[in-house]
């Protein structure tokens, strides 16, 4: 489950986008065509100028001829005149390509360069337009379904405004409040058998699909949130938001030895029970067990007793019934327990 924020600034209306995308296409278009219109001329221009430096070139090459002529010949007059032609067609043909050269390089090319430089302006206020109005599009991380919306169509938005709520609910998850002390035994790809107060009876199974390295606080502990993937909660008439209670298996060991956890009395680093002293039946004798996984109701013994020991158990003082401990072979919820205070009876280790 997300929630979407409107990446919008706080002076500028999501109306206004489009108006100003459309104000800047237009501007890029105009700048095109003033481009293209200066262009077309500059080409005019240059193949008027060429066709005058052909023009003048072949001019030049006949005032040429024309003065190889009346060099063979006699008369001064016609080569005098000739020698005139030659040097004006000389002029012409370099006032020809200085007019050429001017168009290439002078004031017509700096007049395509500045409206070049007017549409590579315009080009990046069309992409500031552009990028302004996509901002205003809310795109979801995920396929899932809204639940509840938080603003109004048409309305300004300012940055980081809640807009909607969105969660997938086909793939539901479950944050497990597990306290500091246990924290450590989670981990990722642990299974978790999970029920909800609003289907009782009904349980799903679940997955660890990551531990959080951070706590927060609440009444006074630090609990770590760590979210268990469903198995099979299309299943189930679930909606976001239940009361869900999870039993994360964190380990197993087979035909283990039980004692009711109850029955373990904590020295220091170390355990022990008490078990019945047959000498001195108020002296029960203390023994040091090694204990392995725990259930929070039941825990292991993997040293210190044999299957058919006795242990005395703590009890409250309304209890009076005696303990009926089956055969288990794994355990797994993280759990916490108390301390009580109260009677004792006798109970068997059993598998």
């Amino acid at each position: 489950m997300g929630e979407l924020q409107a990446l919008v600034a706080a002076d500028q209306s999501n109306q206004d986008r489009p108006k100003k995308l459309s104000e800047a296409q237009d501007a890029l278009s105009q700048a095109q065509a003033d481009v293209a219109l200066v262009q077309a001329r500059r080409q005019l221009a240059l193949r008027a100028a060429a066709a005058d430096v052909t023009k003048a070139g072949v001019g030049l090459a006949e005032a040429q001829a024309a003065l190889a002529a009346a060099q063979a010949g006699s008369d001064k007059l016609a080569l005098a005149k000739a020698q005139l032609a030659v040097r004006e067609a000389e002029v012409a043909l370099a006032s020809a390509r200085s007019d050429r050269s001017q168009l290439t390089q002078g004031p017509a090319a700096v007049t395509l360069a500045a409206a070049q430089a007017e549409v590579d302006k315009k080009r990046l206020a069309l992409a500031e337009a552009q990028a302004a109005l996509a901002g205003t599009r809310l795109v979801a991380p995920f396929d899932g379904t809204i639940l509840q919306t938080y603003a109004i169509a048409g309305s300004q938005l300012t940055a980081n405004t809640k807009v909607l709520t969105l969660a997938n609910l086909k793939s539901l998850q479950v944050l497990a409040s597990v306290d500091e002390t246990a924290i450590r035994r989670v981990a990722v790809g642990q299974s978790a058998q999970v029920t909800f107060d609003a289907l009782p009876g009904r349980s799903l199974r679940g997955q660890v699909t990551a531990v959080p390295l951070q706590g927060a606080l609440q009444g006074g502990v630090t609990v770590y949130e760590a979210p268990i993937a469903l198995s099979g909660a299309q299943e189930l008439p679930l909606l976001v938001g239940m009361t869900a209670n999870v039993q994360i298996q964190v380990g197993q060991a087979a035909n283990a030895l039980l004692v009711p956890t109850m029955a373990l009395q904590r020295r220091g680093n170390s355990y022990q029970v008490l078990t019945p002293n047959p000498a001195d039946p108020a002296a029960p004798q203390a023994v040091a067990v090694e204990v392995g996984l725990s259930d929070g109701v039941n825990t292991q013994i993997v040293r210190g007793l044999s299957l058919g020991d006795k242990v005395l158990v703590q009890l409250q003082a309304s209890q009076s019934n005696t303990f009926n401990m089956p055969g288990m072979g794994a355990f797994g919820p993280v759990a916490g327990g108390g301390q009580t205070g109260g009677q004792q009876r006798n109970q068997p280790a059993s598998r």
